[in-house]
């Protein structure tokens, strides 16, 4: 355990300091935090307030700011993303967004697109309930099969728009 640690934010990191693929480093700027690090990823994290943020090498933010208890950031960032896609929980860029329904359209299945654009299942369900304006709720993600698709959940009538996969799909609306 580094020594350099005060004694109330070891309690508080106990269960990082328990890991040996973690290294924690006390930083100052651009507030007082510890550098987490884990592989090739990076967090800052404010125990005072419980925040976390990824940070790439330069400190810059490159994800959202999280709010939790020590032990619920590493079970979302240290535990379970092994399991995870690349982009989980990362923000769509328009290059995604455009990916997608181009992966839509030429019909490929939910499973294929998720692993295309490295996230699951759910967000792709989810942003493409957006695209069309309806809902996929009643759709469960750990049963779909690996050859269903978008399309097909139209044409199914799981939503209330009927044969809105045989209309043109402009990016600009």
């Amino acid at each position: 355990m580094p020594s350099k640690l005060p004694k109330i934010d070891q309690l508080k990191l106990h269960i990082l300091l328990n890991d040996p693929s973690i290294t924690i480093k006390r930083v100052l700027k651009p507030s007082p935090a510890y550098l987490i690090s884990h592989h090739d990823q990076h967090w800052l994290i404010w125990l005072k307030s419980s925040k976390w943020l990824e940070v790439d090498n330069k400190r810059e933010s490159i994800g959202e700011l999280h709010y939790g208890e020590i032990s619920t950031f590493y079970q979302k960032c240290i535990e379970r993303p092994s399991k995870l896609p690349p982009n989980h929980g990362k923000k769509w860029n328009k290059d995604d967004t455009e990916f997608l329904y181009s992966y839509i359209s030429q019909g490929k299945s939910i499973v294929d697109i998720a692993d295309l654009l490295g996230r699951t299942p759910t967000s792709i369900l989810m942003k493409a309930s957006y695209f069309f304006g309806m809902s996929f709720d009643h759709v469960d993600p750990s049963s779909i099969d690996n050859d269903l698709t978008i399309v097909e959940l139209i044409d199914a009538g799981i939503s209330k728009y009927e044969n809105i996969a045989d209309e043109e799909v402009s990016l600009s609306d």
